[in-house]
């Protein structure tokens, strides 16, 4: 127990960082419209400027990964088995640990890595000049201040998502210990809080929902879950993070299991984005998220391979289906179900 409360201080630490950065997300987000807005009036320029004035110019956190990658696919396209083994076996020692998240997610194995390769994709430079925009805007020190805070924070956004799931994938053998000593599952043990541990078993499952300063705590329901979420049958809104317009079938990514999925030229949907799926975002033509920011990991990624992005949309995987017909408008921060699976031809 005494090693179970050391890694929860340890992670509570990292995750102050993280609210930290979703507040200012927030706040940033903001207040760097506003500024745009009042410089220019033209609504898709606006999205324009704000799309590349909220990118970094930082390596991504995750950049050892991707050179392994390139590393290993040209290795592959070489016809060099033995290297190309070899880097795939170091890859899989390194980062097996990547897609891992609060609950039981499967590790990275060797076939997982030669199925990454298979459709594998190089991301692009980074070539984000915001020299030119801030001497034509002229923004204040603030606002100067601002896109500096948000070039770091969009960065360690990603930073504090690995050492969360190299936390997590370390911390197993404990929780796995724990639920064994209380008669839990993985599952149970890793929901409930430190208090229950030792308890008797709850029938549901608990939601935490924080409001104001305050902690509410109630039994999960599907009803009401369905009842928080009304909207536009034909058409979700949402944050432009990478402009474009693109159109194709939705494909639900909600974990890496998902990834069986034939995802090539679709447009990806998901609660949010991470490094583990990155395989189906580097194939498809843009994607729309539930949540997110700036500071996101869609908008940085959907930036690097220069494909449109709607972050923020709170319902697409509520309202999206596999196989329905979306069109993408991320200039003006709009999707449009132009055909539900259910009606459209074979």
């Amino acid at each position: 127990m005494k090693q179970y409360y050391d890694w929860a201080n340890a992670y509570i630490q990292t995750l102050y960082f993280v609210a930290q950065i979703r507040i200012f997300n927030r706040m940033g987000e903001q207040k760097l419209k506003e500024f745009i807005k009042s410089k220019i009036k033209d609504r898709a320029e606006q999205i324009k400027i704000f799309t590349q004035l909220s990118a970094t110019t930082r390596q991504n956190a995750f950049s050892d990964f991707h050179i392994l990658m390139q590393k290993a696919f040209r290795e592959k396209i070489d016809g060099n088995k033995g290297k190309f083994n070899k880097l795939v076996n170091k890859i899989v020692r390194n980062f097996k640990w990547v897609p891992v998240g609060y609950s039981d997610e499967p590790t990275w194995t060797k076939i997982d890595i030669e199925k990454q390769l298979q459709n594998f994709k190089f991301l692009k430079e980074h070539k984000i000049d915001k020299k030119a925009i801030i001497n034509k805007l002229k923004p204040n020190k603030e606002i100067l201040r601002l896109i500096d805070i948000i070039d770091l924070f969009v960065y360690y956004k990603d930073y504090f998502r690995r050492i969360c799931n190299y936390c997590h994938y370390y911390s197993r053998p404990l929780f796995k210990k724990l639920a064994k000593k209380f008669d839990l599952s993985f599952k149970e043990v890793k929901m409930l809080l430190p208090d229950e541990l030792g308890k008797k078993k709850p029938k549901k499952f608990r939601t935490l929902f924080f409001d104001k300063g305050i902690l509410y705590r109630f039994d999960y329901e599907k009803e009401l879950e369905d009842k928080l979420f009304l909207y536009d049958s034909k058409q979700i809104k949402g944050t432009v993070a990478s402009t474009g317009k693109a159109m194709g079938r939705a494909v639900i990514i909600k974990d890496y299991s998902d990834l069986d999925k034939e995802y090539n030229n679709c447009i990806l949907v998901s609660v949010m984005t991470s490094p583990d799926i990155t395989p189906a975002i580097k194939r498809a033509k843009a994607i729309i998220t539930d949540e997110g920011g700036i500071t996101c990991h869609a908008a940085i990624i959907s930036r690097e391979l220069g494909i449109p992005c709607i972050i923020g949309t709170k319902i697409a995987t509520k309202v999206l289906h596999d196989g329905d017909l979306v069109e993408v408008d991320a200039e003006q921060g709009i999707i449009k179900i132009i055909k539900k699976k259910a009606t459209m031809s074979t």
